[in-house]
């Protein structure tokens, strides 16, 4: 009942019919049911938020239809786990501006392509944030971080099974500052901080054979001195939905 509240909601003389069809598209009884999960079951407080993604998916309808963006970082589909849940990877030592609207976009996208790869029945994905190599200068303004978080929290919402954040610098601890008090708590919960070790052994126990080889793999050339920017960008591969490794950088 309280699902088919929040559907109604964008129905002709309820609160959200103004908004376009291309905006209404989005709005399906699995949306409808993480954001109540979210908000305790909450109608109202359910449908003031689908408020927010409706005009979110409006002001960027040409990022969600064309799914174009600069290639900032090396983020992408690197597989899935042993549920076959899809897990995206990025090391940033492949970051190469500033963290800001074109991180965003990017996560946007990288986002909807594991979305493609989800089986019936699966509804989360993974995060691997591998900070290895991090450049201070490129992250000292927490505002694209923020902005990633109102992604996972807002259009993407309920969509986030972990995050998984491998070997964070010291420096870096006034970004998750300025974060953390923001997050709810139950996004906190998904939050998991590992060393390299850590990390390896999570992806072995968690990741299917193909997957743990891929992230292992790819931690361990971002890792190696003699491995160039270009041999790292030229093994950059993501997972399609056909289970094919198509390259990042064209």
């Amino acid at each position: 009942q309280r699902v088919r509240l929040v559907m109604a909601s964008v129905d002709a003389g309820q609160p959200l019919a103004s908004f376009s069809d291309f905006a209404k598209e989005y709005v399906d009884e699995a949306l409808c049911s993480r954001l109540l999960e979210k908000h305790g079951g909450d109608v109202q407080r359910s449908i003031g938020q689908l408020r927010k993604i409706l005009a979110w998916r409006e002001s960027n309808k040409d990022l969600l239809t064309k799914r174009q963006c600069r290639r900032t970082w090396d983020l992408r589909v690197i597989g899935a786990d042993q549920a076959r849940r899809p897990m995206l990877y990025c090391c940033f030592q492949s970051q190469t501006e500033a963290v800001g609207r074109g991180s965003v976009e990017q996560f946007v996208v990288n986002t909807l392509a594991a979305i493609d790869n989800m089986p019936p029945g699966v509804e989360t994905a993974t995060h691997i944030w591998d900070m290895h190599g991090m450049k201070w200068h490129l992250n000292l303004n927490p505002a694209g971080l923020l902005g990633v978080v109102d992604a996972i929290e807002g259009y993407f919402v309920g969509r986030l099974h972990k995050m998984v954040i491998i070997e964070m610098p010291g420096f870096a601890r006034f970004l998750k500052e300025a974060v953390w008090p923001l997050l709810p708590a139950r996004t906190k919960q998904k939050v998991l901080f590992m060393s390299y070790d850590e990390a390896a052994a999570h992806m072995r126990r968690e990741c299917d054979a193909k997957t743990a080889e891929r992230v292992l793999g790819a931690m361990a050339r971002n890792r190696d001195p003699q491995v160039s920017s270009e041999d790292l960008r030229r093994s950059c591969m993501s997972v399609n939905p056909q289970g094919e490794e198509v390259p990042v950088f064209m």
